[in-house]
């Protein structure tokens, strides 16, 4: 039996020109993730401004 392979957090990031451009590698990257038995956290929209960020330690 394989290890449970850990959640990843994918954080998309775009400037605002590009939204579109980049949502079609952002979805890939999603189901190739989820294909190979990773859970895929975080936003499925590209963050276009620093002030959407939340960054956070560990312990919260």
């Amino acid at each position: 039996m394989h290890p449970k392979k850990p959640p990843v957090y994918l954080l998309p990031v775009a400037s605002s020109l590009h939204v579109e451009r980049v949502q079609p590698f952002i979805e890939r990257a999603r189901k190739l993730l989820e294909q190979e038995g990773f859970r895929v956290e975080g936003p499925k929209e590209p963050v276009t401004d620093t002030k959407d960020l939340r960054i956070t330690g560990q312990n919260g």
